[in-house]
């Protein structure tokens, strides 16, 4: 994708990317995360896990981007995501029983019964 979009002058980034392409898929967790605990009253939760990852991503990024250079940053942001992604996931089986797994379970099941009920209707349409 890098050289379609820059050429191959850019193909240094592409580890940098992948590593950034993966964090980017907890980023949502933590964003309906904060959403359960702020819709169930945890607003004081909520700002705990957040500043905990962020100055956790700050300390990581000072250390590691002086170890490591540029890569560093990445692997850093990837290991503060993942520690304040599971801090989320714990919290929200501790305070609300959510099991993380069945994010996984109810997704299956979404994706048939979506394609079923509207895409095929709208491609029965054309």
């Amino acid at each position: 994708m890098v050289e379609f979009i820059a050429g191959g002058k850019y193909a240094d980034t592409v580890p940098l990317l992948r590593i950034t392409v993966f964090y980017c898929l907890l980023i949502p967790f933590g964003r309906q995360c904060g959403t359960v605990l702020d819709s169930a009253g945890k607003t004081k939760t909520t700002f705990s896990i957040v500043l905990f990852t962020a100055s956790l991503n700050l300390a990581m990024n000072y250390f590691f981007i002086r170890r490591f250079g540029v890569i560093g940053a990445a692997y850093a942001t990837l290991l503060s995501n993942i520690v304040g992604f599971a801090a989320g996931q714990l919290v929200l089986y501790r305070e609300l029983k959510v099991n993380a797994a069945n994010t996984l379970i109810y997704a299956l099941q979404f994706y048939p019964e979506f394609i079923n009920k509207y895409l095929k209707q709208i491609v029965a349409r054309k």
